[in-house]
């Protein structure tokens, strides 16, 4: 196999296996492979994954610490580690729009921040930063609801009815704002 090009799985470029990741020693204690045994049809097959030296230098991919990685995943079963971080396209739940996951996001998740490996993002970052805002308003709100029903005054139910807006719900903000003008 020595002689052989591979075709890279991500820039679709040839290249010989002596210029890929297949010469990681990680990447061959990991499949338990040396690179001269290798055969041309397991490559091919998908059975290991692999990307060109251009690739890994342009940090498009990146080799994983799979040390770092939390494998643990729900109900104590172990997951496989993350090999490579590689740059991935997800359909945002909310607003299914497509989005990137970048692989130094990837790498970020899974070894600084310990994320289960099994576990990726759902939401794009706009549905992220507006889901987060729905709750940083209603945990403001939560409390001034209960505030008014055992201590009415004029300062809470203007500024539920300011909450009311920010949420976008002109109906309930209308009701808030003219029970403050009642004081």
């Amino acid at each position: 196999m020595p002689n052989q090009k591979l075709i890279c799985p991500h820039c679709q470029q040839e290249t010989p296996p002596k210029n890929s990741s297949l010469n990681d020693v990680r990447i061959q204690k990991h499949y338990r492979f040396k690179v001269d045994v290798l055969s041309s049809e397991q490559i091919k097959n998908d059975k290991i994954k692999w990307y060109c030296n251009d690739c890994m230098t342009s940090k498009k991919i990146i080799i994983a610490n799979w040390k770092q990685q939390n494998t643990r995943g729900y109900l104590a079963f172990e997951w496989m580690p993350i090999l490579y971080y590689v740059p991935r396209q997800i359909c945002c739940k909310f607003c299914k729009t497509d989005f990137k996951f970048p692989a130094k996001a990837q790498q970020q998740w899974y070894e600084d921040y310990q994320i289960l490996t099994d576990v990726s993002p759902k939401l794009c970052y706009p549905c992220r930063q507006k889901t987060r805002f729905i709750k940083s308003v209603n945990e403001e709100l939560a409390p001034l609801l209960k505030v008014v029903k055992t201590n009415p005054n004029k300062a809470a139910f203007k500024r539920i009815s300011e909450l009311y807006l920010a949420l976008g719900n002109t109906q309930k903000a209308a009701q808030y704002l003219a029970r403050s003008k009642q004081f």
